[in-house]
């Protein structure tokens, strides 16, 4: 049935019933006070609710128009387009369900986009690892060669010779960290989500603090603290554990490497939507310039040295992120260092959500 019919037929039946409601008074008072005053009464009493039922039915009905051309333009592409409830009848709840349908496709959509971005970027970090790989080592044989040939003799140029093997051992060792990185983003596995107590997670990382452990043997958090929040709460969700670990290790270690001394792992679940939890890192080091926000989660963008940083980390943690049918933020709000936010749907033996940030995009 088209809308245009149901709108018809909800005004005939608004009609039927104000006429039906007035009229049965009205044969009361024609059988008291006579036929000739009842049929005045009568006429009158139609008109009244013929005219009363035309205005009911036209806010119903023009709302139900609006609904109609909003799934007309989103059926030509326009997912921009909402409609505004101002009633509170079924109606409205028609509209209401159609701006959350919009909301959601609106989420697809920029997901998906997001993921064709990263997969590019993927592909352009394997090329560019295979093209920078191969040489390295005819450099660096090269440059040994070299040195290892010069019969001596002249002290300067000795010296000359070694510094300039130096150099080019460092920057080929410098080449090889980066093609490393090149081809541990470009070969990112598969997310293996499974069901998961995220709260037990992140006890369990704070308990065996491995991660503290394993980066202060290498001095890359050294001096930093870490305290893990997993809440009394269980939070049941999906998560690939190994990945999942991966990013917060990244981020942790971001906030440590910039001057963090005391950083927080824990869970938030006073989110704007019920099927979403956060899984919050935040420090108390310099924060990140605002100038430098934007662009955070931007393959190859670091704020570290050249020789500090690949710009690598974040896309890492964001693709983890949108695999788990979440998203990652960087909270602008916080003031006191750097925060950022992972959230991921909740879900339980019955339900599965399907990909969240809704309430996050707000933050951006």
């Amino acid at each position: 049935m088209s809308v245009a019919r149901s709108r018809a037929g909800l005004s005939a039946r608004v009609v039927a019933t104000v006429v039906g409601l007035a009229v049965v008074p009205s044969a009361a008072l024609a059988a008291a006070q006579g036929a000739s005053v009842s049929t005045v009464a009568v006429a009158f009493s139609a008109l009244s609710a013929a005219a009363l039922a035309r205005w009911l039915c036209r806010d119903t009905t023009e709302r139900v128009a609006l609904l109609e051309r909003a799934l007309a333009r989103a059926g030509a592409g326009d997912l921009a387009v909402r409609v505004r409830p101002r009633g509170g009848d079924e109606v409205d709840a028609a509209l209401a369900a159609f701006n959350a349908m919009m909301d959601r496709v609106d989420v697809l959509r920029e997901r998906s986009e997001e993921l064709e971005r990263i997969s590019a970027w993927q592909e352009f970090a394997r090329t560019l690892a295979h093209e920078i790989k191969n040489p390295l080592t005819p450099i660096q044989l090269a440059v040994q060669e070299v040195a290892r040939k010069y019969p001596g003799g002249d002290e300067a140029f000795a010296r000359t010779l070694a510094t300039a093997r130096e150099v080019v051992e460092e920057e080929v060792e410098t080449l090889r960290r980066l093609v490393s990185a090149f081809s541990e983003f470009a070969r990112l596995p598969e997310v293996r989500p499974v069901p998961a107590d995220l709260a037990e997670f992140v006890r369990d990382a704070g308990e065996g603090d491995a991660l503290v452990r394993e980066g202060a043997s290498r001095g890359s958090i050294e001096g930093a603290r870490v305290e893990w929040k997993p809440g009394d709460a269980a939070v049941p969700v999906r998560i690939d554990r190994i990945l999942l670990r991966r990013a917060v290790d990244n981020l942790v270690r971001n906030a440590a490497q910039a001057g963090a001394k005391n950083i927080t792992v824990r869970i938030d679940r006073a989110t704007p939507s019920k099927d979403e939890v956060w899984l919050v890192v935040e420090d108390d080091g310099p924060g990140i310039e605002p100038s430098a926000r934007p662009k955070v989660f931007e393959p190859y963008f670091t704020t570290k040295s050249s020789s500090g940083g690949t710009g690598l980390g974040l896309p890492i943690v964001r693709k983890i992120a949108l695999d788990h049918d979440g998203d990652v933020v960087l909270d602008e709000a916080y003031t006191s260092g750097a925060r950022f936010v992972i959230a991921l749907p909740v879900s339980d033996e019955t339900r599965r959500s399907g990909p969240t940030f809704v309430t996050l995009r707000a933050k951006r």
